[in-house]
C-alpha cells in the first residue's frame, strides 16, 4: 500500500483486522488517527530507517509484545523500549 494515503492505510487495516505496523509519524497523532475501534498500531522510531535497523527493530518490538493485547492501543517501539497508550 506503499504511497496510498493515510486513511486508506489505516481503513484497510481496521477492515482487515490487521495491526499497522509503520514508520510514520502520523499514525501516533492520537488526535489525527485515534486507536479506539483498531486492531492497534505499531509505530518503529528508527533513525535512520535503514533496512537491517527496521529487521532488527521489528523483532525487538514482537518479542517485547508478545503477550500484550494491543487492540485499540497504539505502541511505540524505540531501540529496547516501548511505550503503549490507549
Amino acid at each position: 500500500m506503499s504511497g496510498q494515503p493515510d486513511e486508506v492505510i489505516r481503513a484497510f487495516a481496521i477492515a482487515e483486522n490487521r495491526i499497522l505496523l509503520t514508520l510514520d509519524a502520523d499514525f501516533a497523532n492520537l488526535f489525527r488517527f485515534p486507536t479506539a475501534g483498531t486492531p492497534g498500531v505499531i509505530r518503529l522510531k528508527i533513525h535512520p530507517p535503514r533496512e537491517e535497523a527496521v529487521r532488527e527493530q521489528i523483532q525487538k518490538a514482537l518479542a517485547l509484545l508478545k503477550d500484550t493485547p494491543l487492540t485499540g492501543c497504539l505502541a511505540v517501539s524505540q531501540g529496547n523500549l516501548i511505550r503503549i497508550r490507549s
